[in-house]
């Protein structure tokens, strides 16, 4: 199980750099959404640092 602490703009950077090609829209504004609904569901979680803790089991 790989986990990751990105920071909030390295996460939607790797997001942008992985669907921006294939992705009309908003990535960033998607992406933001996504991640709420992610937080909303305690598949990820923010950190003290403004970093979240991103458990790739999921993906």
């Amino acid at each position: 199980m790989a986990k990751l602490e990105p920071t909030h703009a390295k996460l939607m950077e790797e997001l942008y750099q992985r669907v921006k090609d294939n992705f009309d829209g908003g990535v960033q504004w998607y992406g933001e959404t996504v991640k709420l609904d992610l937080e909303a569901r305690n598949l990820i979680a923010g950190t003290q640092t403004k970093r979240f803790l991103v458990d790739f089991r999921y993906s």
